[in-house]
């Protein structure tokens, strides 16, 4: 099996600012292409923030929009995986990860557990989705989870019985006083 050469990317989005959030993925992917990435790993509601609460349906996208197509030209030589609110043809709202390969997006995974509990209040704002997600790169079969997902052995045990070999967690969560310091790091 051929090694994968994944980055994560460590953003610190600006909640509400899809444009601004979007100018710094596309700059970090472009680090990590640069540095021989074949996928980029971005957080849980990259392009949004987390805490966003009454602004979802303000900054929600359609996996079918322009916005999302944009995003996709840019994964022609390297796979990206970026956290989003989606709005669902039903009017909901998710908690998704789109992941981008060849220019197109290839996969979309809604978030199917949502803590609601102390910080946080998913549940008030997002409708879970339903399935699971594996996505195929390089030769390798690779499980979607969001965060609070990975707490579920239940959902993991399904994403192994469909084929997956490895996982890819996009996280996020409220976080008070972080400090600077690198966007994202490379481990060869």
């Amino acid at each position: 099996m051929e090694i994968l050469s994944a980055h994560v990317a460590q953003t610190r989005p600006r909640l509400g600012d899809v444009a601004g959030n979007l100018r710094e993925i596309q700059r970090m992917a472009g680090e990590a292409r640069a540095a021989g990435a074949q996928i980029v790993l971005f957080p849980e509601l990259a392009l949004t923030g987390y805490a966003l609460q009454d602004a979802v349906s303000a900054v929600a996208l359609r996996a079918d929009g322009p916005e999302l197509a944009g995003i996709a030209e840019r994964s022609a030589d390297v796979a990206l995986v970026i956290g989003f609110v989606e709005e669902g043809g039903d009017g909901a709202f998710y908690n998704s990860v789109l992941v981008a390969m060849n220019g197109r997006v290839t996969a979309i995974h809604r978030k199917r557990h949502l803590p609601t509990y102390g910080l946080f209040d998913e549940g008030r704002f997002f409708k879970p989705g339903t399935d699971v997600c594996v996505v195929e790169l390089a030769g390798w079969r690779l499980g979607i989870l969001i965060c609070e997902e990975a707490w579920y052995p239940r959902t993991v045990d399904e994403l192994i019985a469909g084929g997956a070999e490895a996982l890819l967690i996009p996280a996020n969560g409220p976080g008070r006083g972080a400090g600077g310091g690198a966007r994202w790091q490379s481990q060869d």
